[in-house]
């Protein structure tokens, strides 16, 4: 963690935005892994009525998005420091329930229910993030621009903005912060690789239930102290904390194959209303649950 943070502050030094950014996902990332350790469930009581009618994460979760190329091109994605070229690639992202419980806890019952297996990404039309549409990607094949600040829900109940402001002891739900009135964000957007829940269409104050987008921000995006204008807008779940590379490589139409949770399923709490999906294993939790049959044996969920 102190190397971590060290070349944080060296990325600071040399106004390198992304440097920073993929360092600080390092040290976000080992971060989760001590809260993870220690921490039993939410710090603080989630009110009645969202608990009732919304998924909560009541902790950390890692999901891995596996990315292929899209059939028409002739691209291969660079990976392991470019040592590597592949047509499938992985983004591993952290969910993190503590500060965005209701937001993330949909995202990840959408990955149980498989919502995103062979959804195709769709970039933004200023090409400043990549949107996960499952709507859009079903009725246009995968093509086509976007807009991450309007899309839309599949037909599913929205779900209240949720942003965990700095100084808070709780999330606050449907409004947004004024960062020119020094109103930030625990989980700030201005970071490249943050995973954000779109706008519901209809409102502002109001997230998506199914439709996403990864942040590709940069210093050239920053506005007020190198901030995205966008910042206390969105509902931030998260970061991409492996496979950064290859969020800049991904184009319209490459495909997400599947989503697999690693860890943290079991911080998963539904609301009565929802009867539980199958939910989609890593090979690694596949394997580790045979060797668990034994009677006497402790079922001891996997990780990354």
């Amino acid at each position: 963690l102190d190397v971590a943070l060290a070349q944080v502050l060296r990325g600071i030094a040399y106004k390198d935005a992304v440097y920073s950014s993929k360092y600080l996902n390092v040290a976000l990332s080992q971060v989760s892994d001590v809260e993870l350790s220690q921490v039993g469930g939410l710090p603080y009581n989630l009110p009645r009525d969202l608990r009732a009618r919304y998924p909560v994460l009541a902790g950390r979760s890692q999901i891995r998005l596996t990315v292929r190329k899209k059939a028409e091109s002739q691209r291969q994605y660079v990976l392991e420091d470019e040592t590597r070229q592949d047509r499938v690639g992985e983004l591993v992202i952290d969910l993190d329930g503590f500060s965005a419980p209701v937001t993330s806890g949909q995202l990840l019952t959408n990955v149980r229910k498989g919502l995103y297996n062979g959804v195709s990404f769709v970039q933004d039309l200023n090409s400043t993030a990549l949107l996960v549409n499952p709507e859009l990607s079903r009725a246009s094949g995968g093509g086509g621009g976007g807009n991450r600040a309007g899309a839309g829900g599949g037909g599913e109940e929205v779900i209240p903005l949720e942003i965990f402001e700095e100084g808070e002891f709780e999330p606050s739900y449907n409004r947004t912060l004024d960062v020119l009135d020094m109103e930030y964000p625990k989980l700030p957007m201005s970071i490249f690789g943050a995973v954000v829940m779109s706008h519901d269409a209809q409102s502002a104050n109001k997230s998506s239930p199914e439709n996403f987008f990864i942040y590709k921000f940069d210093e050239s995006m920053g506005g007020l102290a190198g901030l995205s204008f966008d910042e206390g807008q969105f509902s931030v779940v998260g970061y991409v904390t492996a496979g950064e590379d290859l969020i800049g490589q991904v184009e319209s139409g490459d495909v997400i194959e599947r989503v697999e949770i690693l860890s943290g399923a079991d911080k998963l709490q539904l609301p009565p209303a929802l009867t539980p999906a199958p939910m989609p294993v890593s090979e690694e939790q596949q394997q580790q649950q045979q060797q668990s049959e034994a009677p006497a044996a402790v079922v001891v969920e996997g990780s990354a």
